[in-house]
């Protein structure tokens, strides 16, 4: 049965809703597809449709102005078919819709090459199916077409139902695992870098731009330019993950953990370049040396507190039962002497009841600062209590450590203490050495406090060696 020609005319009319809209719906398949755009903003969707709505209802009021057909003839006797004759808007419609899927195209195409291999069959599969459609598209718009009359376009679009059915379920095309993947890439905040076995280039996410900057130059297909030595180093073969500073575009430096994963797929070898900041751990690093660097200083302070004396910055008497010892054990494996001097201020009762104890704490540093510059740095001077200062000289025997005590004696005495006192303190020395007086320190320490006390008895201001 004939269909009357107004009813095709009106089924035409209907049908340029639905074909006029897969231009612009390709075209934004292709955009989301290759990640041209992140998100397709609402006004750009708009302006895609909008030559589509203008044919549409250009075609609807056809017969007002005749700008899409001119006017229509029937076909070839026997074919029940009715011959369009085409005016300005309908080839206007063509031309844009075939800038649509041109530039759909070329979005597919430069995703092909942009793409993991693996991947790379889908674009081509949407390719070829958007191809033929147009293709047949282009054969039924041509004054050449060989069969007048005949439309042509939903053999195209059939073709292209069974192309995508195919990615679809055969090559899973739109499975979620593929989706997912460049959403994870794309929105990933560590640098990634997809290199061949050549090092050139295969992908990248937008974090590893930002990171690196626009001066790398990250070009698909082309050898990576590292900035420096210390870069192409830490993404060597083999290589450990290194931290190393970097600074992007916008010049803020960052720290980031620069580590080379060797794959294999596909029969080659390809590797992945991951930058993840660890800035944030840089900086409690940081932190951690310097209070692990306070507490060392804390550390030693407390300890010179615990084995100094306040007042004259001599090691006190805690020191010296430490020291005694040591140096006892160390002169009996070396078989060498250890002097030990029992130091005395003499009178000086009387210089802190006649001018008070702020003079004799003075009189106390005058000789801690004596005997810090006196004696060698393998000798050992303390304060032993009050005014007495025990000294240990190392390698010296019982003479030779009471000549050093009264070159000490005769030192105190020349000093100015600034005290314009009239009473001069001097200083009463006991000698006593290791092993003949003894050979643990406590013995040692009372042989020359015994020596001591005689000086102290002979009259003071004198060495006396212990018996």
């Amino acid at each position: 049965m004939a269909v009357a020609r107004d009813l095709k005319i009106f089924w035409s009319q209907l049908e340029y809703l639905g074909g006029l809209s897969c231009a612009p719906f390709m075209l934004m398949f292709a955009i989301r597809q290759t990640g041209a755009l992140r998100r397709i903003p609402a006004w750009l969707a708009l302006l895609l449709f909008l030559p589509n709505v203008l044919v549409m209802g250009l075609a609807v009021t056809n017969p007002w102005h005749w700008l899409v057909w001119t006017g229509f003839a029937d076909g070839p006797s026997g074919t029940n078919s009715l011959i369009y004759q085409h005016g300005p808007v309908f080839f206007l419609a063509v031309v844009i819709a075939f800038a649509y899927a041109m530039l759909g195209s070329i979005l597919l195409v430069n995703g092909m090459v942009r793409t993991r291999r693996a991947f790379r069959g889908h674009n081509l599969i949407i390719l070829v199916a958007v191809l033929f459609c147009w293709v047949t598209s282009f054969l039924y718009a041509s004054v050449t077409a060989c069969f007048p009359g005949l439309d042509i376009s939903p053999l195209g679009l059939g073709f292209t139902a069974v192309l995508v059915s195919f990615g679809m379920y055969r090559m899973r095309m739109f499975d979620l695992r593929t989706l997912a993947r460049d959403q994870v890439l794309e929105h990933m905040h560590d640098g990634l870098l997809v290199l061949d076995g050549q090092d050139r280039l295969v992908d990248h996410n937008p974090s590893a731009k930002r990171i690196l900057g626009s001066t790398m130059g990250l070009e698909i297909g082309e050898p990576v330019k590292w900035p420096d030595d210390a870069f192409r180093e830490a993404v060597a073969a083999d290589s450990p993950a290194v931290d190393l500073c970097l600074s992007g575009d916008s010049g803020a430096e960052g720290w980031y953990s620069i580590k080379r994963i060797a794959i294999s797929a596909d029969a080659e070898r390809w590797a992945i370049i991951t930058l993840h900041e660890v800035t944030e751990r840089k900086q409690a690093e940081d932190r951690l040396r310097e209070q692990y660097q306070r507490i060392l200083e804390l550390e030693t302070m407390l300890r010179d507190q615990a084995i100094r004396d306040s007042l004259t910055g001599l090691f006190n008497r805690r020191y010296l039962d430490e020291a005694i010892r040591r140096d006892i054990g160390r002169a009996k494996r070396e078989g060498v002497p250890l002097a030990v001097l029992m130091i005395d201020l003499d009178h000086f009762k009387k210089v802190n009841d006649a001018y008070g104890h702020a003079a004799g704490d003075q009189v106390l540093v005058g000789l801690g600062q004596l005997l810090r510059g006196f004696f060698r740095d393998s000798d050992i001077a303390c304060r032993y209590g009050g005014e007495e200062f025990v000294a240990l000289l190392w390698g010296t025997g019982l003479l030779a450590g009471g000549a050093k005590a009264d070159e000490l004696r005769l030192a105190f005495a020349g000093m100015d203490l600034g005290l314009g006192l009239g009473l001069t303190p001097t200083l009463s020395v006991g000698v006593a050495a290791f092993p003949d007086q003894g050979e643990d320190g406590d013995t040692l320490l009372r042989a020359a406090d015994r020596a001591l006390y005689r000086a102290k008895q002979a009259g003071r201001n004198r060495i006396v060696l212990a018996e």
